[in-house]
């Protein structure tokens, strides 16, 4: 990572009255790459991102942002020095002002010819064209965040800083604005952290995903491998529906499960005779009707495209199974599948 990278944590820590709410959080991040903070309520992610603000000091490590420290215990660089945007879920507008002048609100030792240009190219980015002159009471919610976003994009910050800020609007609107959102990063080539609790939405946004629990970034990488290989069992669940099946690792790559022999194409790194947890996504599953593995229907959501089944085996474990929503089983009726896993992620069999 060059020096000069536009934001680099080194092994911080946080403390709330004595109490480590951050332990030990590194990671960095190069020019135009979107990160998320996903994790749990109380995971310590938005402290994270407070304390890259500036708006909590460290007790431990160090923060640089373009290779100057901006942050050591002892020593905190104030926000409006950070070259920061930042975007929260109280859109936190101007009411009093209009929404061109909100926008144009951090441009104002730019002549008024340079504002004007900036304000209209940061509206129409954020697909507000035509609506400077009214005020943020006469749009809606999701224009409003549009309004945060666009005066935060306005004066070309290193790095943009936004804590759940679709968090309050309906599900749609979220995903609609999470799609907006990076490509308007992705357009401006503007550095970003993200924080959320939604792993839907860490995946589409992200290039790198930080998985975090009690204070600890647990693993950083990106959305394909934080699913499809994750280091612990909390960030396999926490990414993604999945099951866990118990087993015992045999030669040949293989484990022995309640569903049979199961073989990976990659090398296990575990002895023949360890006991194991393997985790199967609900992909990995396939409803077939010669299929080998007999379950039951236990619980289903019909999502309108899909529906995701949980299944029951005979021995009692359980399966995930996400199939098209024309796989219509009833709850209590049998539904024979195969097992589909390219490569078996597994966990220490006491997990």
């Amino acid at each position: 990572m060059p020096d000069t990278a536009p934001l680099q944590l080194d092994a911080i820590a946080c403390q709330y009255d004595g109490h480590p709410v951050v332990r030990g959080v590194s990671f960095a991040l190069e020019s135009g790459q979107i990160a998320c903070l996903l994790g749990p309520s109380g995971c310590g992610k938005t402290t994270t991102l407070r304390a890259i603000a500036g708006l909590e000091p460290l007790t431990a490590g160090r923060i640089l942002i373009r290779g100057a420290v901006a942050s050591r215990a002892g020593f905190t660089l104030p926000p409006e020095k950070r070259a920061l945007g930042m975007v929260f879920q109280d859109h936190a507008l101007f009411p009093h002002l209009s929404v061109a002048d909100n926008v144009a609100f951090a441009l104002r030792r730019q002549s008024r010819e340079a504002r004007a240009r900036r304000v209209e190219e940061c509206l129409e980015l954020v697909r507000l064209e035509g609506m400077g002159e009214r005020f943020p009471h006469e749009l809606s919610g999701g224009q409003q965040q549009r309004i945060a976003l666009a005066r935060a994009l306005a004066p070309r910050p290193t790095l943009m800083l936004l804590d759940e800020p679709f968090a309050s609007l309906d599900l749609d609107l979220r995903r609609q604005l999470n799609q907006e959102l990076r490509a308007i990063l992705l357009h401006e080539g503007t550095t970003a952290v993200i924080v959320t609790h939604d792993q839907e939405e860490a995946f589409a946004i992200a290039s790198h995903v930080g998985i975090m629990r009690g204070g600890e970034l647990l693993q950083w990488d990106n959305p394909y491998t934080i699913y499809h290989a994750p280091s612990t069992r909390f960030v396999a669940e926490f990414a993604g529906a999945g099951a866990f099946l118990r087993g015992v690792v045999q030669q040949g790559n293989c484990v022995h499960t309640a569903v049979g022999e199961l073989r990976s194409h990659q090398p296990l790194a575990r002895t023949p005779g360890t006991a194991v947890q393997v985790l199967l996504r609900p992909e990995d599953v396939i409803p077939a009707s010669s299929g080998a593995v007999k379950t039951v229907v236990e619980h289903r959501v019909f999502t309108g495209p899909n529906i995701l089944y949980q299944l029951k085996l005979p021995q009692g474990e359980r399966l995930s199974c996400l199939t098209g929503s024309h796989v219509d089983v009833a709850v209590g009726e049998p539904l024979t599948v195969d097992i589909a896993a390219k490569h078996l992620v597994l966990f220490n069999g006491d997990a």
